[in-house]
């Protein structure tokens, strides 16, 4: 597979909460199998509330709380999967028919997830490895969604995504996605 790096800001939604002003980018690097997502979130206002270090393992309802999100969809096929990241270490894994229509995703596997916390920044950095995702997934050309939710010390969240296409957050929305093609 050829190398592909694409560098990206978030987008706020006009929902979010006014006490998160925070600035956000993620580098895409696509390379032998592998897609790399390294999102690195400004915090200079020291609100952002981040999950303390847990052992990875997988947990549902990540995104309740400061969690960075992927979304891998075959272009022109209506199946997808999300990937929730916690900066905990903390991972989730969903598989989907089509849209928000979750379907069983047997034993999927546990991303790679590395996480830097300064009192003013954070960065978490999390491998995908392509030939550990479904069949239906494998040589196929793909796009990507990526979001982000933040939640402050008060428990006030913030969705942040490449675009958003409705009034309220929802990053399943796959015209907010984007191609990889390398």
């Amino acid at each position: 597979m050829n190398e592909l790096l694409i560098k990206l800001s978030l987008a706020s939604h006009s929902q979010n909460s006014k006490k998160l002003n925070n600035a956000e980018t993620v580098k895409i690097l696509l390379k032998n199998k592998k897609i790399r997502l390294v999102y690195s979130l400004e915090n200079p206002n020291h609100k952002l509330l981040i999950p303390a270090t847990a052992k990875p393992a997988q947990r549902d309802g990540l995104w309740q709380h400061t969690c960075c999100e992927a979304f891998i969809a075959i272009i022109g096929q209506p199946q997808y999967l999300e990937f929730n990241f916690s900066p905990s270490g903390e991972w989730a894994c969903y598989a989907f028919s089509d849209y928000r229509k979750r379907t069983d995703w047997s034993d999927p596997p546990p991303p790679e997830i590395h996480t830097i916390k300064t009192d003013t920044s954070l960065q978490l950095e999390a491998t995908i490895l392509l030939d550990t995702l479904p069949a239906i997934f494998q040589d196929q050309l793909l796009e990507l969604g990526i979001s982000t939710v933040l939640e402050d010390k008060e428990q006030n969240l913030a969705y942040l995504a490449l675009a958003h296409s409705q009034e309220t957050p929802d990053f399943h929305r796959r015209e907010q996605w984007i191609r990889l093609t390398p």
